[in-house]
């Protein structure tokens, strides 16, 4: 199995990922902060890796996890 490695660029901020998808930056931000404190992992080259990770006050998603993410997030914006 091919080893993929990722520079801190390829992991998208709220910023990135609203612009992306053109929805409202802290909707995106919130479902990050959601994402992050339940402790999602996903698995990235044959081991568990954080879904979501943290830098001070900057949230990051993983580029593997951008399907999972979208799970959750459309289920979010069903509820609302």
């Amino acid at each position: 199995m091919e080893i993929i490695k990722f520079n801190k660029q390829d992991f998208l901020t709220p910023y990135q990922l609203a612009l992306k998808l053109g929805e409202n930056k802290d909707n995106i931000k919130k479902s990050m902060r959601t994402l992050f404190v339940r402790g999602v992992k996903i698995m990235a080259n044959n081991h568990k890796a954080p879904l979501i990770t943290r830098n001070g006050n900057t949230y990051r998603m993983h580029p593997l996890g951008f399907e999972t993410f979208m799970e959750f997030f459309n289920k979010q914006k069903v509820k609302a």
